[in-house]
C-alpha cells in the first residue's frame, strides 16, 4: 500500500493518496468493481482540484468577501439603485419561467394546432 500512495505522490495525485484507504474499504464493503473503485478516486482528486482552483483564483482577484445581492449596496451609484428592482423582477421572471415553461410551450403548441385547423 505505501509503494503505491508514494507513486500517487509521485504523481502529484495527493487526494488519491491520501484517500485510498478509505475508499478500498468502502468498496469492500459496497463490493465495487475495480473500474468503480479507481473512478471514485479520480471524482476525490478532481473534487479537491478544482475546490483549490476556486480558492486560489478568489485570493488572486484581492477580493475580501464573496458579495451576494443582498450584500451589494445599491445606493453607491444613482443609476445602480434604478437597477436593483429591474434585477430582483427579472429573477422572479426567471423562476416563473423555470415553473411554467412546460405550459407555456403546450399553450404555444394548443394555439398553432387551432390556427392550422380553422
Amino acid at each position: 500500500m505505501n509503494t503505491i500512495i508514494e507513486k500517487f505522490k509521485t504523481l502529484r495525485l495527493k487526494n488519491c493518496a491520501n484517500n485510498i484507504e478509505t475508499i478500498i474499504e468502502q468498496a469492500n464493503q459496497k463490493n465495487l468493481s475495480p473500474l468503480q473503485t479507481i473512478e471514485r478516486l479520480i471524482d476525490i482528486e478532481i473534487e479537491h482540484r478544482d475546490k483549490a482552483r476556486k480558492i486560489l483564483r478568489f485570493k488572486q482577484s484581492k477580493l475580501d468577501t464573496k458579495v451576494t445581492i443582498d450584500q451589494f449596496d445599491f445606493k453607491y451609484h444613482k443609476s445602480r439603485q434604478n437597477q436593483k428592482s429591474m434585477i430582483l423582477r427579472s429573477k422572479i421572471m426567471l423562476r416563473w419561467a423555470k415553473r411554467y415553461n412546460n405550459w407555456i410551450l403546450r399553450q404555444r403548441v394548443s394555439y398553432l394546432e387551432v390556427g392550422l385547423w380553422s
